[in-house]
């Protein structure tokens, strides 16, 4: 009996096992795309940030923190769903293989708007840093004949 079940299930297996081997992968792959991703990410908003204006708006957000996780993290399950689109198409199944293409057109858009929702990110952080560093800065500063005026009043 199990016999007959490993001898009916044995036409599938080899390609279950790809499909097995498909998604490790992608896994991998997305794993490493997405580490590489994160690593560019920081060392741009880094560099961005050593140019003088831009250090106190690239901290003032977090966004030395929040960008390049964003981007490893989107990085990772574009490729691991591609690796997944990938095996059902290995495995046959063609309702998957058309959402996959519907996915795939849909997928400059959505690239366009990581990148719009990235650059505003950016923008509102220096926006954010400049308005901060206008705002709080002494609109007069403190002058020696001010000091000791106020030195002489005090104590009489």
């Amino acid at each position: 009996m199990v016999w007959d079940l490993i001898q009916r299930l044995r036409p599938y297996l080899l390609e279950v096992l790809g499909a097995a081997a498909l998604l490790l992968l992608g896994s991998i792959v997305g794993r490493y795309i997405g580490s590489w991703g994160r690593r560019a990410a920081q060392a741009t908003l880094d560099r961005l940030g050593r140019r003088g204006a831009g250090t106190g708006a690239v901290g003032a957000a977090r966004l030395g923190e929040s960008v390049p996780s964003l981007l490893g993290q989107f990085l990772y399950w574009l490729i691991f769903l591609l690796a997944v689109a990938a095996a059902f198409e290995l495995l046959g199944l063609p309702v998957v293989s058309r959402v996959g293409e519907r996915l795939a057109a849909f997928l400059p858009g959505a690239l366009t708007g990581v990148a719009i929702v990235l650059v505003g990110m950016m923008a509102a952080s220096l926006a954010g840093g400049l308005v901060g560093g206008l705002l709080f800065r002494d609109p007069w500063p403190a002058a020696p004949g001010r000091l000791q005026f106020s030195l002489r009043s005090s104590t009489g």
